[in-house]
């Protein structure tokens, strides 16, 4: 996948082929790494031989091989020394110099036996070189300089050990093409999985960052509203205290029936709006946390007596009779919020009479 998590079967030829070469830089870098950490065990391999040939000669004279093996194990890791592994221009010149000094022992180590059986480390050179390096083209240089190298020295030879040691190397080139295949498909591989790994993260980053903006739209939408809510509520409320203060002020005794009814319903529905208005203030105070509780001194009974009166004719309509009752221990002054307890009363009343269909409703 590229940075957008798209399959390269899915982009275009320029969006293609600009995925291949990322592709190819990283595993180039990651062939790199990989080499910087092979290169020295190759060394001790090859200084390993040295001291193997000191203490048991397979060869006469046996100080060359000694030489060959300390000298390619000396420039290894001057190979090594001398790279770097966050530079993917190193990869071309690290994999040139491994292939000359694996192809160049072994090479020179059959012409110093003088022994065409002695293809074992020409062979065993070629599989190393297709387990190091990451790009055919190289490969294919490696097994050139070695059948290059070899076909020459190994001329005039007996067919029987001819044969065997060509077919050592062919052996040698297929196990080191498919090892090479094999390690390159296990870094197309890798980068796949960090392409998509770091697709789902930039997804999944976009997608939380989306989150967050539609809770800030939200949490503002809703605090516009509420604050909306509450201008609207302070604006009806206002004129409303003043339609009821005008109508406190009309004596209805001095009516004639029926208006004088009609000014009782009156002053109701406007308690009742009243009610809805605050109703409607408190949510808006609720939302914006700003809710907060009065502690003063107010009347009980008296307040308890204004809300059955108020509820006094629907309970009639009903035919339900409403009781109001006290104890004789309760206080007729109090401290608290007189209208978060009318509220509370008015809505327990209100409920209590929706719901009686004969009897009577005692508070």
């Amino acid at each position: 996948m590229n940075d957008e998590g798209q399959a390269p079967e899915s982009l275009g030829d320029e969006s293609k082929a600009r995925y291949e070469r990322e592709r190819d830089e990283q595993t180039r870098l990651r062939s790199l790494r990989a080499l910087s950490h092979m290169l020295p065990v190759l060394s001790l391999i090859y200084a390993a031989g040295a001291v193997l040939f000191l203490v048991s000669p397979p060869f006469t004279p046996n100080t060359p091989h000694v030489f060959i093996c300390a000298i390619s194990s000396a420039l290894v890791l001057l190979v090594w020394a001398g790279m770097r592994v966050d530079d993917a221009r190193f990869d071309t010149p690290v994999s040139i110099a491994t292939i000359l000094v694996a192809a160049g022992m072994g090479l020179t180590m059959y012409a110093v036996s003088g022994d065409i059986g002695n293809t074992t480390t020409l062979a065993i050179s070629i599989v190393t070189a297709g387990a190091l390096l990451y790009r055919f083209s190289m490969f294919v240089m490696m097994v050139a300089v070695v059948f290059i190298g070899w076909l020459p020295l190994a001329h005039g030879a007996a067919i029987g050990p001819y044969s065997l040691g060509l077919f050592h190397l062919w052996a040698a080139t297929l196990v080191g093409a498919l090892v090479l295949w094999s390690r390159r498909q296990l870094m197309f591989g890798l980068h796949e999985e960090a392409q998509e790994a770091d697709a789902m993260r930039r997804l999944a980053t976009e997608q939380a960052r989306t989150l967050v903006r539609a809770r800030d739209a939200a949490l503002a939408s809703a605090q516009v509203k509420g604050q909306f809510l509450a201008n609207v509520s302070h604006e009806v409320r206002t004129p409303l205290n003043g339609i009821l203060g005008l109508l406190q002020l009309i004596d209805s005794s001095a009516l004639p029936k029926p208006q004088d009814d009609y000014l009782r319903e009156v002053h109701k529905s406007g308690r009742s709006l009243l009610a809805i208005v605050n109703d409607l203030l408190d949510l808006s105070k609720i939302e914006a946390g700003e809710m907060r509780l009065e502690s003063v001194a107010f009347d009980l009974i008296s307040m308890t007596e204004e809300i059955a009166v108020n509820y006094a004719s629907a309970a009639h309509a009903k035919g339900i009779e409403l009781i109001t009752e006290i104890g004789p221990n309760v206080p007729s002054e109090v401290c608290g919020d007189p209208l978060r307890l009318r509220q509370v009363i008015s809505n327990l009343v209100n409920n209590a009479l929706k719901f009686t269909k004969e009897g009577e409703v005692t508070r």
